[in-house]
């Protein structure tokens, strides 16, 4: 491989004295604490956001992702862009919500210490403005790169 990108990596879910869902949104405070203890729960919270994601509107989309978006990305969610992401979102959501549901176990799954930091070279951007990601995680990993 001869470069790789991330716009958020993921903490191990159960890293001590960290706080995983810290600055989140508050479906991200709902759902990844449901993918950790009960599975079949998180499905039936994700059925209906599956379903809305699936037949979203351009205009819709800041309110269905409200709790996990800023300001700006409301901003930037306009117009043509708009269009394309809620086409994106229509076909990404049309046959269920297997890809997020697998997503959100991966994430929470115990992974201990085997992650690692290429010290090739790399470059990490701020979590500041991101309510998707632990803000407490970013400086530390953008001081490790």
């Amino acid at each position: 491989m001869l470069a790789a990108a991330t716009i958020a990596g993921v903490a191990p879910y159960d890293a001590e004295g960290l706080d995983w869902t810290a600055g989140m949104g508050e479906d991200n405070e709902i759902e990844y604490p449901l993918a950790a203890r009960d599975p079949e729960a998180l499905l039936e919270w994700m059925r209906p956001r599956v379903h809305a994601m699936a037949n979203i509107a351009p205009q819709e989309i800041v309110e269905v992702l409200r709790s996990i978006i800023s300001d700006v990305d409301e901003d930037a969610l306009s117009g043509e862009f708009g269009e394309v992401v809620a086409g994106s979102f229509r076909r990404a959501f049309a046959h269920g919500p297997w890809g997020w549901y697998d997503d959100d176990l991966a994430f929470v799954e115990r992974k201990g210490d085997e992650a690692t930091l290429d010290r090739r070279g790399g470059r990490c951007c701020s979590a500041e403005r991101l309510r998707l990601v632990q803000r407490s995680r970013d400086s530390g990993l953008s001081g490790r790169v």
